[in-house]
């Protein structure tokens, strides 16, 4: 008997993508947890509602969530905070709102339970992050703020602090850049290791403060240094083992109509991320005719 899911959704734009998303997730076996950048004004509330007619559609909490800083870490754990205890799940599948799946929900419904129990979460070999942790990041989460000269000035600011740190020789990781890992930050995972995100939810945070990107590395190093290890899907390959593709050709990591065949051939489940409707009413067109 196929069990339950919960897809966790990260947004703060893009409400067109979102919606087909939505539409796409609306499954008798998920519910859909729904965060949106406190920053974003004008969220079409009712329109996102009427996209859902079989799934629960639970929207959290909202707060400002700025990229690279400390806040896309805490939104993660609100969604998971949220989902486990509201139910118990199979899978939790962590997505952004410009995401997409390349199988309709019956199919990955099926491959989850042919592979229950295995642990969907990316890690990528090699060290070259450590930048990422061993510096303190003051005023990152300006990084992508406004043009308004308080905004300039504390870029400004935090670019002076970095070149500092690394004058002086500042490393946090002086004594344990060994420890951390790295990997993609989208996954889906089971009940057991959601849950042990939010136990360690304090000390994930501690570890991603002032930092750069932390997401990619706090949940990693987590589960790198606990029994779920042994059983994640496939250690040697990041994207094969989050069932995810992504694209880095295109300058805004974002695929096209164009990419759709190569997309139906990948054998991933979700793909990252997607600017074009057209795509993804081609993907939705595809996979409708091949059920």
């Amino acid at each position: 008997m196929k069990g339950k899911h919960a897809y966790l959704i990260m947004a703060h734009h893009r409400f067109d993508v979102l919606k087909m998303l939505l539409a796409d997730l609306d499954y008798r076996d998920n519910d859909i947890f729904l965060h949106i950048d406190k920053k974003t004004k004008n969220v079409p509330t009712d329109e996102l509602k009427k996209c859902v007619k079989q799934s629960r559609l639970i929207f959290i909490k909202r707060i400002p969530v700025y990229w690279g800083h400390s806040s896309q870490t805490q939104c993660v754990l609100n969604l998971l905070k949220a989902a486990t205890d509201y139910a118990e799940y199979d899978y939790y599948h962590f997505l952004v709102g410009v995401e997409f799946p390349l199988k309709t929900q019956e199919r990955i419904h099926q491959f989850f339970e042919n592979n229950n129990g295995k642990e969907f979460i990316g890690f990528k070999d090699g060290q070259g992050f450590e930048k990422r942790l061993q510096y303190y990041y003051f005023f990152h989460k300006y990084m992508r703020g406004g043009n308004s000269f308080i905004m300039k000035l504390l870029r400004f600011a935090g670019r002076i602090l970095l070149e500092f740190q690394k004058k002086i020789g500042i490393n946090r990781l002086e004594h344990d850049a060994e420890y951390y890992k790295k990997g993609y930050a989208n996954w889906s995972i089971t009940d057991a290791l959601a849950r042990f995100f939010v136990e360690n939810s304090r000390s994930i945070m501690r570890e991603c403060r002032l930092s750069f990107l932390g997401d990619e590395v706090c949940f990693h190093t987590l589960v790198y240094h606990s029994r779920f290890l042994s059983n994640v899907y496939d250690f040697e390959d990041e994207y094969h083992s989050a069932m995810r593709i992504t694209t880095w050709t295109d300058c805004h990591n974002q695929f096209h109509k164009d990419d759709v065949p190569m997309l139906m051939e990948s054998g991933r489940l979700f793909a990252r991320k997607f600017d074009d409707d057209q795509a993804i009413e081609t993907i939705s067109q595809i996979i409708r005719l091949r059920d």
